[in-house]
Protein backbone atom coordinates (compact mmCIF):
# COMPACT_ATOMS: atom_id res chain seq x y z
CA UNK A 1 0.00 0.00 0.00
CA UNK A 2 2.12 3.06 -1.19
CA UNK A 3 1.30 6.06 0.83
CA UNK A 4 -1.68 8.31 0.86
CA UNK A 5 -0.65 11.25 -1.26
CA UNK A 6 -1.44 13.47 1.41
CA UNK A 7 1.28 12.05 3.57
CA UNK A 8 3.53 12.20 0.47
CA UNK A 9 2.97 15.91 -0.11
CA UNK A 10 3.22 16.74 3.42
CA UNK A 11 5.88 14.64 4.57
CA UNK A 12 7.15 14.52 8.01
CA UNK A 13 4.97 17.96 8.89
CA UNK A 14 1.94 15.95 8.26
CA UNK A 15 3.61 13.53 10.64
CA UNK A 16 4.68 15.74 13.48
CA UNK A 17 1.81 17.57 13.44
CA UNK A 18 0.07 14.39 14.97
CA UNK A 19 2.47 13.51 17.20
CA UNK A 20 2.17 17.12 18.42
CA UNK A 21 -1.14 17.22 18.92
CA UNK A 22 -1.41 13.70 20.38
CA UNK A 23 1.36 14.29 22.71
CA UNK A 24 -0.03 17.65 23.79
CA UNK A 25 -3.41 15.61 25.07
CA UNK A 26 -2.01 13.00 26.31
CA UNK A 27 -3.02 10.36 23.77
CA UNK A 28 -2.28 6.95 24.43
CA UNK A 29 -4.68 5.14 21.75
CA UNK A 30 -6.67 6.45 18.61
CA UNK A 31 -10.33 5.56 17.33
CA UNK A 32 -9.79 6.49 13.50
CA UNK A 33 -13.38 6.71 12.57
CA UNK A 34 -13.76 6.98 8.46
CA UNK A 35 -10.48 4.99 8.39
CA UNK A 36 -11.15 4.20 4.40
CA UNK A 37 -8.14 2.33 3.20
CA UNK A 38 -6.29 2.06 6.65
CA UNK A 39 -3.11 4.53 5.67
CA UNK A 40 -3.02 6.50 8.95
CA UNK A 41 -3.83 3.61 11.08
CA UNK A 42 -0.60 2.01 9.87
CA UNK A 43 0.98 5.82 10.50
CA UNK A 44 -0.53 5.81 13.97
CA UNK A 45 0.36 2.23 14.86
CA UNK A 46 3.88 3.24 13.89
CA UNK A 47 3.98 5.73 15.97
CA UNK A 48 3.25 3.97 18.71
CA UNK A 49 -0.07 4.35 19.30
CA UNK A 50 -3.22 1.70 20.42
CA UNK A 51 -5.22 1.74 17.24
CA UNK A 52 -8.73 0.93 16.25
CA UNK A 53 -10.21 1.66 12.98
CA UNK A 54 -13.97 2.19 11.70
CA UNK A 55 -15.65 2.93 8.49
CA UNK A 56 -19.59 2.66 7.50
CA UNK A 57 -18.20 1.16 4.04
CA UNK A 58 -18.35 -2.34 3.84
CA UNK A 59 -15.93 -1.76 0.63
CA UNK A 60 -13.70 0.58 2.26
CA UNK A 61 -13.69 -2.09 5.35
CA UNK A 62 -12.72 -5.10 3.06
CA UNK A 63 -10.01 -2.74 1.73
CA UNK A 64 -8.61 -1.77 4.76
CA UNK A 65 -8.78 -6.02 6.13
CA UNK A 66 -6.10 -6.66 2.46
CA UNK A 67 -3.96 -3.90 3.26
CA UNK A 68 -3.35 -4.54 6.77
CA UNK A 69 -3.07 -8.10 6.11
CA UNK A 70 -0.63 -7.78 3.25
CA UNK A 71 1.90 -5.16 5.09
CA UNK A 72 0.98 -7.64 8.53
CA UNK A 73 -0.43 -5.59 10.49
CA UNK A 74 -3.45 -6.97 12.95
CA UNK A 75 -5.13 -3.69 14.33
CA UNK A 76 -8.63 -3.93 15.03
CA UNK A 77 -11.44 -1.94 13.30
Amino acid sequence: MPPAPRIQAAGGAYIRSFRRVFDEGGVRSVLDCACGTGHDLVLFEKLGFEVVGSDISGAMLGRVRKNLTGLGFEIPW
